[in-house]
């Protein structure tokens, strides 16, 4: 899974449209309509004309960064709905009704996001929305509970957003589930007592500092370090002249994806090499361009694609081999496609079981059928808890020979009863 999965700020909904009342809804729309125009006519080429015609439509909206610092992003998670929608509705999984997708744009800002929420439900008539990045995510469920509309989050991370609204669900496990099995790893396993933390100060890095002591006190460890810094900075040689004053054994990184190699190369520069940790974040291009070999061996948590066994899991493997075919390899396929192809399977998942029990697909009955509902999705079995936040398998990857390559896997029934242990203690 890692995408540049957080961005900056934790204003309201409220605040966030007040500062765009005079942002003009066209703006959204000609950054988003040549994606969404593109998808969509992959997807019609396809299917047989009659059955198109014949099928009930259900739109659904990705909001996801197509422009500015993460809109590599938004390029990814726009192939993964294609080629899941390609399974989906090219061979009528769901059972007489087709997805219709809009891709819109957040930029990856709460403010941009909100006004991207607002197109898909009164414009698109969205009845179900895939998003991510924390900051966005806990500007938007406000107003889908308002306008009684399903978002899902599939890359925010932030323990903020547990139990936020009945109308949101966290379809990926949040840090403050991966957090525990991490530090174990570390300091039970490995035996690397002495630990440090250099966050972002948004809802991501801010949500991680909150457990992240307690955390490793309770396994054994000692926090030697802790430093903040803004979005948007590109120097953080202060910062890590800091943390190399405590000479920690390893360093967790809270900051998004481009950030992480930028750190690891400029720490390098300084003579600071720890074991270099983090959540999925770790998971991009950008750590193994710019943290170069410093970055080698560096180890994080993310959603699971694989077994105990490490033997890539049925969903997949169904995936990699669709985005083989669509895209000619799986250089570019990082785990945020994973999570969009995630997030499209759980609306068609659910559709197919209202749709097999005869219920109307709305969106009320869609948020109580996932309230329920167990499903295989990409990261083995997934059911959601009372808070909506996913319980699913989490594995610990490394990055190898610019490789990223999984050695741990953990079911969730592990991932509770570590991070019980660690709350009990």
């Amino acid at each position: 899974m890692t995408m540049q999965p957080e961005h900056v700020s934790d204003r309201t909904a409220e605040n966030a449209m007040a500062r765009v009342s005079g942002w003009k809804l066209n703006r959204l729309r000609s950054r988003t309509l040549a994606l969404t125009a593109m998808v969509a006519a992959a997807l019609s080429c396809a299917a047989a004309p009659a059955l198109a015609q014949a099928r009930q439509k259900f739109n659904f909206a990705v909001t996801f960064p197509l422009t500015g610092i993460a809109a590599s992003q938004g390029e990814t998670a726009s192939k993964a709905v294609k080629i899941a929608l390609q399974e989906i509705n090219d061979h009528d999984y769901i059972g007489g009704v087709e997805l219709v997708p809009f891709i819109l744009d957040s930029e990856a800002k709460p403010d941009i996001g909100v006004r991207a929420l607002e197109q898909a439900i009164t414009v698109n008539g969205a009845g179900y929305v895939i998003t991510g990045y924390s900051s966005v995510s806990a500007a938007q469920a406000p107003i889908a509970e308002r306008s009684r509309v399903v978002l899902v989050n599939v890359g925010g991370a932030s323990p903020v957003l547990s139990n936020l609204s009945p109308w949101f669900f966290n379809a990926i496990p949040l840090t403050h589930l991966q957090i525990p099995i991490l530090l174990e790893e570390i300091i039970e396993v490995q035996h690397k007592k002495s630990v440090a933390l250099l966050f972002r100060d948004d809802d991501l890095g801010r949500g991680i500092r909150s457990l992240f002591g307690a955390s490793a006190q309770a396994l054994g460890g000692k926090l030697v370090a802790e430093e903040s810094y803004l979005p948007g900075t590109n120097d953080f040689r202060r910062q890590l002249a800091r943390i190399r004053a405590g000479s920690p054994d390893m360093v967790y990184i809270a900051g998004v994806a481009t950030e992480i190699g930028s750190i690891i190369g400029q720490a390098a520069s300084l003579g600071l090499t720890p074991l270099w940790t983090s959540y999925g974040a770790y998971n991009h291009k950008a750590t193994i361009e710019l943290g170069k070999q410093a970055a080698d061996g560096g180890i994080y948590t993310n959603p699971a694609n694989f077994g105990a066994n490490l033997k890539t899991l049925p969903r997949y493997e169904q995936m990699l081999s669709a985005w083989r075919t669509a895209y000619g390899s799986t250089s570019d396929l990082d785990y945020i496609a994973g999570q969009i192809y995630l997030g499209v399977y759980l609306l068609a998942d659910t559709l197919k079981t209202l749709k097999s029990s005869g219920k109307a697909l709305t969106p009320e009955n869609i948020r109580d059928a996932m309230r329920t509902t167990k499903y295989e999705t990409v990261t083995g079995p997934m059911t959601f808890d009372k808070h909506q936040d996913a319980l699913t398998s989490i594995a610990i990857y490394r990055l190898e020979k610019s490789e990223f390559k999984p050695y741990k896997v953990y079911s969730s029934d592990d991932v509770s009863a570590i991070n019980a242990r660690v709350v009990k203690q």
